[in-house]
């Protein structure tokens, strides 16, 4: 029989850390006891054992040899959905607490932290360049976009070039506001024009094309290779809806320009990489993924094989993934998802074309070395004082404040969310408000590798005791729950290489 009080004990939902804590103030002080997560990564997945090529999707059926000039050898960066909050815009109070309750786990209160860890981290990896896809506001307030464009022209300082993709978030956003005390205020934010303005030096000002009718536009990074940067948003109904339009299209006229474009490079011996924000295949198991998906997919991919692009980075989902395409007659596509910056475990990716013509896939995440020292807390006040983060002397070289902090902001985040929909739902509707939160504190715990891209088939690291009690009122959905979270379709999601040749794949781990 369950041990309820140790079930309801464990609501609290923290995570358990492998140093020692003096008091930690998060978000709001209900977190009491700790659920173990890995501290210093995820569990290594038991099926990355196998060296062999394989199709796309996971089969051995005949495919297609891509057609097109060769791509060069290169070392790139792709980060995406960084959702900076300019501080500027917070006065705290409870309008900005009642945000935060209404968040998916993003680091709003510390996002100017972020930023510089971003800057340190591009840094310390020497890409040749860095493309952002998308999302780099939470609210597209011009103030963010200010404090991001500031950072890039850093990053470029530095030797290293940018390029950005707009965002749903990012242009003529209604969600544009001020916080101050308990209620909003509206701001300015950005339309198309502003945000090509803002961002001329990372990408626009350098294109040698760009499509008349959207923000999309080519660069030829260096003879023999070009990006072409989508845009595959919808804002220009924003304010009408009184929300940001997380739906995402090429639309016709833009996909004519690509398609010009992709003959063009063939004809001139350029090989083209693919980058936009939204989706271009469907990444999870389910119908819901769907809706992260471009509306005009087929066309894109479509578009995409017959110029010989067969590889499209994206962010939207908040999930390091990376999805294939086997097309009926043996064409191939990948999607590679870049996973939210602004969320735990803040990933990145790096993308190395070898001289062999294979691609390697490589999943990157920020570390305390990418965190400068600091003094003080530069944490907003949404009321009950500023977050804490523990001193240097109650926590351990290897486990940075900011990571253990958003960390826990991702698990309480996403059990509240959860905790109200296992309550309103018949199934699990007789679970009290306590064993709620616990079963909700387990599900968020079990999510984040599958969110890392790091799904693992065992789960006996999350609280066992919260387990068995949804098992006992609802195994089905549990189980449901469970196999969503921990299995993958092909391809692996991080550090795979893709032979750019036969569009065949293999684990790079041994």
């Amino acid at each position: 029989m369950i041990q309820k009080a140790a079930v309801i004990a464990a609501a609290g939902v923290v995570v358990a850390v492998s140093v020692a804590w003096s008091s930690v103030s998060l978000r709001r002080s209900r977190l009491e006891q700790a659920v173990p997560i890995p501290p210093a990564g995820f569990p290594f997945p038991a099926d990355h054992d196998d060296t062999g090529w394989t199709g796309p999707t996971g089969d051995d059926r005949p495919l297609l040899e891509r057609t097109g000039p060769p791509y060069p050898a290169l070392r790139f960066m792709t980060v995406s959905d960084v959702h900076h909050l300019s501080s500027s815009l917070v006065e705290g109070g409870e309008a900005f607490a009642r945000f935060l309750e209404t968040n998916d786990g993003k680091v709003l209160e510390r996002s100017e932290e972020l930023l510089d860890a971003l800057v340190q981290a591009v840094l310390s990896e020497r890409p040749e360049f860095l493309v952002v896809t998308g999302d780099l506001t939470s609210n597209g307030g011009l103030a963010s976009h200010r404090d991001v464009a500031a950072h890039l022209a850093e990053i470029e300082a530095n030797g290293i070039r940018v390029f950005v993709a707009p965002g749903n978030h990012d242009i003529s956003n209604p969600w544009a506001v001020r916080f101050v005390g308990d209620y909003t205020e509206r701001v300015a934010s950005v339309d198309a024009e502003a945000f090509v303005h803002l961002y001329r030096e990372y990408g626009y000002d350098e294109a040698q094309v760009r499509d008349g009718s959207t923000l999309a536009y080519e660069v030829e990074v260096y003879p023999g290779l070009r990006i072409i940067v989508l845009d595959t948003n919808i804002y220009d109904t924003n304010e009408a809806r009184g929300i940001p339009n997380a739906a995402g299209v090429v639309g016709r006229r833009q996909m004519e320009w690509l398609e010009r474009r992709l003959d063009t490079a063939a004809r001139e011996g350029a090989a083209v990489l693919l980058f936009g924000h939204h989706s271009v295949i469907s990444h999870t198991n389910s119908g819901r993924g769907m809706t992260h998906v471009i509306e005009d997919w087929p066309e894109l991919t479509r578009t995409m094989w017959d110029g010989g692009a067969p590889l499209v980075f994206t962010g939207h989902i908040h999930a390091q993934d990376v999805a294939a395409l086997r097309g009926n007659g043996g064409e191939w596509i990948y999607d590679v998802a870049t996973g939210a910056l602004s969320i735990y475990p803040h990933a990145y990716r790096l993308g190395t074309v070898t001289t062999d013509g294979r691609f390697k896939i490589e999943g990157g995440r920020l570390t305390q070395d990418h965190f400068l020292p600091q003094d003080s807390c530069h944490c907003v006040d949404i009321g009950g004082g500023p977050v804490e983060t523990a001193s240097d002397a109650d926590i351990q070289d290897d486990s940075p404040p900011f990571l253990e902090w958003s960390a826990r902001v991702y698990v309480e985040s996403f059990a509240d969310r959860f905790a109200a929909r296992l309550l309103d739902n018949e199934l699990t509707s007789r679970l009290t408000r306590a064993e709620a939160r616990a079963v909700a504190g387990y599900a968020a715990v079990v999510s984040m590798p599958h969110f890392a891209g790091e799904e693992t088939n065992e789960e006996d690291w999350a609280n066992p005791e919260a387990r068995d009690l949804w098992v006992s009122v609802a195994p089905d959905q549990h189980a449901a729950y469970v196999q969503r979270m921990t299995r993958d379709r092909p391809p692996f999601d991080n550090d795979i290489e893709v032979n750019l040749t036969t569009g065949q794949w293999r684990t790079l781990r041994r």
